[in-house]
C-alpha cells in the first residue's frame, strides 16, 4: 500500500513534468516559424522601400516638370504678350505635344484624366508641325539668322522662351523633309 501511495504522489509530479516538457517542445518548434515570419517581414520591408523609392522618383519628376512648365509658361503674368510671340506659341504647343503626354502617362495610374483632355492632346502633333512651318516662314520673311530665331528674336521682339537644341533639330528636320536646306 505504501507503494501505491508513492505512485499516487508521483503521478501529479509526472504530469507536471510531462506538461512542462510539452510546453518546451511547442516553444522550441515555434521559434523556427517565428524566424521565418521575421525574414518574410524583412522582405516585405525591402519591397515597401523599393515601392517608396519608385513613387518618390515619379513624384520628383512630376514636381520638376511642374516647375519647368511654370517657369516657361508666362512672362510676368502677361498672357497676351506671351501668346502673341510665335516662339512662345511654339514652346506652348511643343510642351503640349511632347512633355504633357509623358506627364499624363505617369499620372494615369494615380489620377483620373478627363477624356476631353486626352482627345485634345491628339491634335497637338499637327499643331507642332504648323508652328514649325510658321517659324520657318517668319525666318524667311524677316531674314532672321538661326541664332536670332533660336534666341526668340523676331522683329525687335524677344520671346520669353528660347529654342533649345532639340527644337532647332526639329525645325531642321522639318525643312529637310521639305527639301529646304537653308536655315
Amino acid at each position: 500500500m505504501c507503494e501505491m501511495k508513492l505512485i499516487y504522489r508521483l503521478i501529479p509530479l509526472i504530469c507536471v513534468a510531462l506538461k512542462f516538457y510539452t510546453i518546451q517542445g511547442d516553444v522550441f518548434t515555434s521559434i523556427p516559424r517565428m524566424r521565418q515570419l521575421y525574414l518574410t517581414e524583412g522582405k516585405l520591408l525591402d519591397s515597401l522601400q523599393a515601392s517608396i523609392e519608385y513613387h518618390q522618383a515619379k513624384l520628383d519628376m512630376l514636381v520638376q516638370q511642374h516647375k519647368k512648365i511654370l517657369s516657361q509658361r508666362t512672362r510676368d503674368g502677361d498672357t497676351r504678350e506671351y501668346l502673341d510671340h510665335p516662339v512662345d506659341g511654339f514652346s506652348l504647343i511643343k510642351r503640349l505635344s511632347r512633355d504633357w503626354p509623358l506627364i499624363m502617362n505617369i499620372m494615369a495610374g494615380n489620377h483620373k484624366i478627363p477624356p476631353t483632355l486626352l482627345q485634345d492632346m491628339q491634335t497637338f502633333n499637327e499643331d507642332t508641325q504648323g508652328a514649325i512651318r510658321g517659324l520657318t516662314r517668319l525666318q524667311k520673311v524677316y531674314e532672321l539668322d538661326t541664332d536670332q530665331l533660336s534666341d526668340g528674336w523676331i522683329a525687335n521682339s524677344q520671346a520669353f522662351s528660347k529654342l533649345n537644341a532639340a527644337d532647332c533639330v526639329e525645325v531642321a528636320q522639318f525643312l529637310s523633309q521639305r527639301h529646304e536646306f537653308v536655315l
